[in-house]
């Protein structure tokens, strides 16, 4: 239905409305009804005019993960060594564990992770395995994470080596901070 039938229909009522068929069978009338007027609505209040909403869209799930995701510890880590830029260098470290624990972020965390690779594409090495199934997902449906699209096959093809951070022995905060995250991340 189009806008127009959309409302019509809201106003006449559903009682003694015919059952609904097609994709919206298994709804009753009412119910069909409003989702119909929750699909139409949000692109008429953009400006759109609504075409007949006459099918569901299908559904694109992403894949399922083979990774586990990694614990809120390894997370806060991941934010705590990401903000700085003086100790964004442990970041080669916390990746390189997790890497070879075989772990991936939560979903939860995409967002975040795929934001600090799109801003900061060196870590895109280090970071893009990390983030799964549902990370490469999003990467390639949506336009912000469009950049991110190359590295990601240049990472799976390995043409970046992964190598652990040098730390300066001068800079004892940082040695400090390193081996609190190491011993944090032993128990991914």
């Amino acid at each position: 239905m189009n806008w127009a039938e959309l409302m019509d229909q809201a106003m006449i009522g559903t009682r003694n409305a015919p059952q609904s068929q097609g994709e919206w069978a298994g709804y009753s009338p009412e119910h069909a009804l409003l989702k119909q007027f929750a699909m139409a609505g949000p692109a008429r209040r953009a400006g759109l005019m609504a075409q007949a909403v006459r099918a569901m869209p299908q559904p694109d799930p992403a894949p399922p993960e083979h990774l586990s995701a990694c614990s809120p510890t390894a997370i806060d880590w991941l934010m705590k060594v990401g903000r700085s830029p003086t100790t964004q260098e442990l970041l080669r470290d916390w990746s390189l564990t997790l890497i070879a624990r075989r772990k991936r972020v939560p979903h939860a965390a995409l967002p975040q992770v795929l934001n600090m690779i799109k801003f900061a594409p060196w870590w895109a090495p280090y970071m893009l395995p990390l983030v799964g199934e549902r990370g490469r997902w999003l990467i390639a449906r949506t336009e912000a994470y469009a950049k991110l699209r190359d590295p990601l096959a240049e990472s799976d093809r390995g043409l970046s080596p992964l190598t652990p951070t040098e730390i300066n022995p001068k800079n004892t905060t940082l040695i400090d901070l390193h081996k609190q995250m190491m011993e944090r991340l032993a128990y991914e």
